[in-house]
């Protein structure tokens, strides 16, 4: 009874802990998106519109490898874009909680795409806007997420451009996760020499940063500035995780509960979620003494829940027009909705010989929605491969052969590490059939997650590798 009681008293001192440092964070948010909403949209529309003239924002380029390219500016980011451009009609107050999207009078017809077709729609939507002379309607309030995005853009935008801001958030993305790399690195170098334990730790987060460095933060994403901020995000984190680790979770509930909020305001369903609740997971099968890989996982949850809860109860107060029950609709959709509707047929049409079944019938069964969810994921691969998508195949599926092959011996030679490990490749894969339209119809998004695959793996594997004793052992 008493342990049960102190195991009671710690999980509620760090949800308590969690919830306060994300209220903070939330709090801060606020103030921030009160400033960035008190920006005039004129002075964005100055600072965009050498986009068009110079072309770059009909720009792409090649993957490293392969035969990949991809436009420089994202739909995403055009979207933010966009937003910062349309007129304040209805005050600050509700810009700071919910921007206005952008309607297309033109669109498909009178714009065409310099690219040859390979443009994202939401940038050729904003080529149109930054027209002298356009007409800028709004289409409707987009109050659904949280837009961290939307006010880093905003605030930053003044100070750096369009084009210095994509420069500066790829150079800190890959700085941070290449530094975690090689500075987590050095240690589990010197330490394993000096015969410390701890080592293997150190390696742990090392390999995690180069797994991002190299998956996504390189290839594709990090050119790419609405998902370079979330990822930066989960850079920052690791770092935190990393110089302030906890003795059985991942590390002070205080910095999950923030890591949790950062997530949320950043990015949600498009990934972020389950992506940093499996480097939770990866976190707590480090600690030296594993043990509290839930309750890191609880408090973190907890952290990205409570600013969503703050919005909806401000959306009760202050903007009930918010509260729909289409945006209710829209998110049970995303769970199990018909996603056959949601695509042209004529791509169901030509990706059915690719998919191995006629995918006009992917809402007839269970089955064929998983099948096609496989295809989709699978189509993304290169962002794993540097954009060759066959090395990304070798790095994904090797990945989850080896978490069939060690699991078992894994969890019999210690469980309370291996157990984690396995539980962040496991929150994936439900994540993928619990969201099934939503990863199925945003795949370009919920690809990049896959990178848990082949971390849990590296962590799943330290263990086993020899340290100084075994090494010198093996040599003689």
């Amino acid at each position: 009874m008493p342990a049960i009681t102190s195991t009671l008293r710690a999980w509620a001192r760090s949800l308590a802990t969690a919830l306060a440092a994300s209220l903070l964070l939330a709090l801060l948010f606020a103030a921030l998106s009160w400033q960035a909403a008190g920006l005039a949209p004129e002075r964005a529309l100055t600072l965009l519109r050498p986009l068009v003239g110079s072309g770059a924002l009909f720009e792409t380029h090649r993957m490293p490898l392969g035969v990949v390219r991809i436009p420089r500016w994202y739909g995403n980011n055009c979207l933010v874009f966009a937003m910062l451009v349309l007129p304040h009609d209805e005050g600050r107050a509700r810009e700071a909680f919910s921007p206005n999207l952008a309607v297309s009078p033109l669109l498909p017809l009178a714009m065409a795409d310099p690219a040859g077709g390979e443009t994202a729609p939401p940038c050729l939507r904003l080529a149109e806007l930054l027209a002298p002379g356009a007409e800028r309607l709004p289409a409707k309030r987009y109050h659904r997420y949280l837009h961290g995005q939307r006010v880093a853009t905003a605030l930053l935008l003044p100070l750096l451009g369009p084009v210095g801001l994509q420069d500066a958030v790829f150079l800190a993305l890959n700085g941070a996760l290449g530094g975690l790399f090689l500075l987590a690195g050095l240690r589990a170098a010197r330490r394993r020499r000096q015969g410390d334990a701890g080592w293997r730790r150190d390696a742990g987060f090392a390999g995690i940063g180069l797994l991002l460095f190299t998956s996504y933060g390189l290839p594709a994403l990090g050119f790419w500035v609405s998902h370079a901020l979330s990822d930066l995000v989960l850079a920052a984190f690791l770092w935190a995780l990393w110089l302030l680790p906890g003795r059985e979770d991942a590390g002070p509930a205080w910095l999950l509960g923030a890591f949790g909020c950062g997530v949320a305001l950043f990015e949600f369903l498009t990934g972020g979620l389950p992506l940093g609740g499996g480097l939770v997971l990866l976190m707590a099968a480090l600690a030296d003494r594993p043990g509290g890989a839930l309750r890191s996982l609880a408090a973190f949850l907890a952290g990205a829940a409570l600013p969503f809860l703050l919005k909806a109860a401000i959306a009760a107060l202050v903007f009930p027009d918010t509260l729909q029950s289409a945006d209710a609709a829209a998110f049970e959709h995303r769970l199990f909705g018909p996603i056959a509707p949601e695509v042209p047929t004529q791509l169901l049409t030509a990706w059915s010989p690719m998919a191995g079944f006629d995918l006009h019938r992917v809402d007839e069964s269970l089955l064929f929605r998983l099948r096609y969810l496989l295809f989709r994921l699978q189509g993304y691969y290169w962002q794993m491969g540097f954009g060759l998508g066959e090395a990304g195949r070798v790095l994904i599926r090797g990945s989850l052969i080896g978490l069939v092959l060690l699991a078992i011996p894994a969890l019999r030679r210690n469980a309370a590490r291996a157990g984690p490990a396995l539980g962040a490749a496991l929150l994936l894969i439900a994540w993928y059939i619990v969201f099934l339209n939503h990863s199925a119809l945003h795949a370009v998004w919920m690809a990049r997650c896959m990178v848990i695959f082949p971390a849990a793996l590296w962590v799943l594997a330290l263990p086993l590798l020899p340290g100084p004793r075994e090494a010198a052992a093996i040599r003689r």
